[in-house]
């Protein structure tokens, strides 16, 4: 009798012990831990699908993209959601196979255990969604430098970078223009300006060929930019409302408000356009003007020209006074010097010079015979 009391009083000290009573619970309550842990499935379910909701609507309007924290959370609920399907239909495939009495104990307590860790980690999860702070971004800037000839860089460029870029730090800038004749390199300006901002880590939108001023284009451009499905103005300036972007626009050709036509407010975006004349920027309201102007130095329009006709190659002694007649005659303008200096490299000897020198100092000349189709390039541009 003394051993079956003393066995008695064991088994009750085991009952006060609160691992064996959570042994027991998770033996007896299996069913009770399922229904618990299928009510955070379907409050974490509600959350997954109302975040992937909002994300795909500023990702439409907005082009913006989910959080860092916002994508492993999602990873996160979608495993553990997964993981607690996955032991209900295993629960329920012992259960209808064999019926409820016939799942032995270890089968229950693991199928409970597991049920009270994965509603653990679900209300962790509900828990980490109510900290969010933003669900999405707006992308980091991928955009590509723009490719741009060395040697051309330092010559046309150097005397206006440092310019427009004090000019951006102003507060009250919110419209440059930049203005010279055509062939003068404010294409080539304006693509310095980009890959020196991207450098900076700036937000740079650069949009080329604004010549036939097609506002849909300039709207589709800026949309695939800004990874925006819809590229209608109003989503447009929607999207950059209290946003910091610069907006260069290449050969502007007639007036354009950025805002009621485009989609562009101005404040904190900025925009730098090119046009081929001061009337045009004055029209556009820009504020400063950059003026380019032909190239003044000597030795920097004859490092443009010869860094395309190559004539440390040739064997003459007279060749630098004849190409240097030939540098005189392009007056300073980049795309003249280059486009010459390329047609005259493949001219080997001094009477294919002379040639050419004579040719430029023919009263009314300006088209060789032998360059027609890089003069006849030069004499678009300056019709156009």
């Amino acid at each position: 009798m003394a051993i079956e009391i003393a066995a008695i009083n064991s088994a009750c000290a085991c009952m006060r012990s609160l691992v064996v009573r959570d042994d027991i619970c998770y033996v007896c309550l299996t069913e009770e831990k399922l229904v618990d842990l299928a009510r955070e499935e379907k409050v974490v379910f509600a959350l997954r699908e109302d975040v992937k909701v909002k994300l795909k609507e500023e990702g439409e309007k907005l082009g913006k993209i989910p959080t860092q924290q916002v994508k492993e959370w999602l990873e996160q609920s979608e495993c553990t959601w997964n993981e607690a399907k996955n032991l209900e239909n295993e629960y329920r495939g012992k259960w209808l196979v064999s019926g409820y009495c016939s799942i032995n104990c270890c089968s229950r307590y693991n199928i409970s255990r597991r049920a009270d860790q994965i509603s653990k980690r679900l209300t962790e999860l509900k828990e980490e969604r109510k900290n969010f702070q933003d669900l999405t971004k707006i992308p980091e800037n991928i955009a590509m430098k723009i490719p741009v000839r060395p040697d051309l860089v330092e010559a046309i460029t150097s005397p206006y970078v440092k310019q427009i870029s004090d000019h951006l730090k102003n507060v009250k800038v919110n419209v440059i223009g930049i203005c010279g004749m055509i062939g003068i390199g404010k294409t080539t300006l304006l693509r310095v300006i980009h890959n020196s901002l991207l450098d900076g880590g700036n937000h740079v939108i650069m949009i080329e060929d604004s010549h036939n001023l097609d506002l849909e284009k300039i709207q589709k451009k800026i949309a695939e930019e800004l990874n925006m499905p819809n590229h209608s103005k109003r989503n447009i300036l929607h999207y950059l409302q209290g946003k910091k972007f610069l907006f260069l626009l290449d050969g502007i050709c007639q007036k354009v408000d950025f805002a009621e036509e485009i989609g562009i407010p101005l404040g904190n975006n900025k925009v730098i356009f090119t046009a081929s004349n001061r009337d045009m920027c004055s029209e556009m309201r820009a504020h400063p003007i950059v003026e380019m102007k032909c190239l003044e130095d000597e030795e920097v329009a004859w490092h443009v020209f010869n860094q395309n006709a190559k004539t440390e190659n040739l064997e003459f002694d007279s060749v630098n006074d004849l190409a240097k007649e030939v540098v005189h005659k392009c007056g300073g303008l980049p795309l003249a010097l280059t486009l010459f200096g390329q047609a005259m490299s493949n001219k080997k000897t001094v009477q294919e010079w002379q040639h050419v020198v004579n040719e430029l100092n023919r009263p009314g000349s300006c088209v060789i015979s032998e360059m027609n189709t890089l003069c006849n390039k030069l004499k678009v541009c300056y019709e156009t």
